[in-house]
């Protein structure tokens, strides 16, 4: 038994799962297509998990059927159906602030809270879904996905489950018991008071892109979270019931309302930090009280609002938390990965299996690495040297920023070796230079990669987000804030969100590291991911090779190939 699951908003992606619960394939529609976020239906991404994981042909649009009849079909968002009556999905970000997003928020909302509404657009996704495949297609509510693929990779067999972001089938978060391979719905919170808009909101007043709203956390660390806190916490509070959370009325979420006002007189990084405090102290109680309703301190998250790592922390910290999982797609990444889970869980026991990896995606052999080399006219700056880990710990020592292209690609949004940047990390202005090479934001932290051996004395508070720590899901505070070995990857409020790293876990990357440790005593990395700003991370070996070039990188690991500029 194979079901695959998709996902057809913004973060378009696909995922397939065998009878066991073994994920088979996951990749986003972004990375094939090259546009970050690509929303609409995720061809690609179907073509590529036909061809190189169901061992058949790749699929075009009337060839959806043929896959249809080899595997169980599922998709998540019951109600969401611009992407299924629409040839084209839309493109382009909008400002959370403006009237179209302010009526799409109104929207989700209506649909929480009529069935009749909710009945009448459900039917109008089956159909759309039913014409496109030739068959029913097994139909999932998105916060549901994104509970199933915390739960069903989650090291523990029972969970408080939680999910939250900016809003999905009219819901902005829901709290989930799992057990016995099973999901109990508790109770769910409609859409116009969504802590994910929130954050969004205020992103886009600070001129930042919501699908990058990741950069606020970046920033909050510079600024004075009680400087704009008051007006902050008008705009989002947690509920009398610790269930839900409040904001403001439909006439005050307009660009020009008051507050928004007032808030545009503080500087950016004061408006970070009281978003940032402000977003806490609503999720806190949340999922404090989530879990005193399942009696569980084992606790599973997913939803874009815990892409949020300091956020993560905080809740490992709760003293109701035993332990934290964060499902490394937390975004609508995962959405497809959780359909397919659930698709499986009505066909067959299944119960949540550790996720011990994410490499997922594609790859590409030797000799198309090697094609791509001699394309880009690098046959002579190129070697296969028998020693590639300890060739690329050479040129790191000597302070040469190398690239790894090697294995197949991760899920998820996070780079974790195969799609990698790395530097030294006890270089304290590499944040500056190398995020100017990316045409990156210069306060946005870099992260390291850690060996698992040396970790537990380098950071604090391991223990509860041990499950968390090989995703760079979650931060962590430093033993030793002045330690000179990690100067680059600590960020200014003292804390990291590390890759702690195992042989296991990316052989190559480990003994690549391991060599570095050998010769600088230095048991880190920087590790960034492998892509220029704005850009997917790259997928193809011609695109790494580009990407390289055009950062002026010093090496690049191409599978078994070491190039240098």
């Amino acid at each position: 038994m194979i079901a695959v699951g998709i996902h057809e908003d913004s973060n378009a992606n696909a995922a397939a799962v065998d009878g066991e619960g073994s994920i088979l394939g996951a990749v986003a529609e972004g990375r094939l297509g090259r546009v970050k976020y690509q929303g609409g239906f995720p061809q690609r991404s179907l073509d590529w998990l036909a061809e190189q994981v169901l061992d058949g042909a790749p699929q075009g649009r009337q060839g959806n059927q043929a896959l249809a009849n080899t595997v169980t079909l599922a998709a998540g968002n019951r109600l969401h159906p611009i992407p299924r009556v629409l040839a084209r999905f839309p493109d382009g970000h909008r400002d959370f602030r403006d009237p179209v997003q302010t009526a799409h928020v109104a929207w989700h909302e209506l649909m929480h809270r009529s069935r009749s509404v909710r009945r009448v657009v459900e039917a109008v996704c089956r159909r759309g879904l039913r014409g496109r495949f030739g068959q029913e297609v097994d139909l999932f509510q998105h916060h549901t996905c994104h509970a199933a693929s915390a739960y069903y990779t989650a090291p523990w067999p029972e969970a408080t489950v939680v999910t939250c972001d900016n809003l999905g089938d009219g819901e902005c978060a829901r709290v989930f018991h799992g057990r016995d391979g099973q999901l109990e719905a508790l109770w769910s919170v409609g859409a116009w008071h969504s802590p994910g808009q929130f954050y969004g909101e205020v992103a886009s007043l600070l001129g930042i892109d919501p699908m990058t709203a990741g950069k606020v956390t970046g920033l909050a660390a510079r600024g004075d979270a009680n400087a704009a806190l008051a007006l902050l916490q008008g705009r989002l509070r947690i509920s009398e019931d610790r269930r839900g959370f409040v904001g403001p009325a439909p006439s005050q979420r307009r660009r020009r309302a008051s507050d928004w006002a007032a808030l545009r007189s503080h500087r950016p990084e004061d408006l970070a930090a009281g978003a940032q405090k402000a977003l806490e102290e609503a999720l806190l109680p949340f999922v404090a009280e989530a879990v005193r309703a399942t009696g569980c301190g084992h606790v599973a998250l997913a939803g874009g609002v815990f892409a949020n790592v300091t956020l993560n922390r905080l809740l490992a910290a709760l003293p109701e938390v035993t332990s934290l999982w964060v499902h490394p797609a937390m975004s609508d990444q995962g959405i497809g990965l959780g359909a397919a889970f659930l698709a499986m869980a009505r066909r067959s026991t299944l119960r949540p299996r550790p996720l011990d990896h994410v490499f997922l995606g594609p790859s590409w052999t030797p000799a198309e690495c090697e094609g791509a080399l001699r394309r880009a006219g690098l046959q002579g700056r190129s070697v296969r040297p028998p020693d590639i880990a300890a060739a690329a710990a050479d040129l790191l020592v000597a302070g040469k920023v190398v690239a790894r292209f090697d294995g197949a690609a991760e899920y998820g949004p996070r780079a974790l070796g195969n799609r990698s940047i790395l530097a030294r990390p006890d270089d304290a202005s590499v944040n500056d230079w190398l995020n100017e090479r990316l045409h990156r934001s210069e306060y946005m932290p870099f992260a390291p990669v850690t060996l698992a051996s040396p970790a537990s004395d380098l950071f604090e508070g391991l223990d509860a987000v041990k499950p968390c720590l090989p995703f760079m899901t979650v931060s962590v505070r430093v033993k030793d804030p002045e330690d000179p070995r990690h100067s680059g990857v600590i960020h200014l409020d003292g804390t990291v969100r590390p890759q702690v790293l195992t042989a296991a876990g990316n052989p190559g990357l480990h003994r690549l590291l391991q060599a570095f440790h050998e010769r600088t005593g230095i048991p880190s990395l920087v590790n960034t991911s492998f892509n220029l700003h704005g850009e997917p991370i790259v997928n193809t070996p011609d695109e790494a090779i580009a990407t390289w070039r055009a950062a002026g990188l010093g090496g690049l690991i191409l599978g078994p190939f070491l190039a240098t500029q």
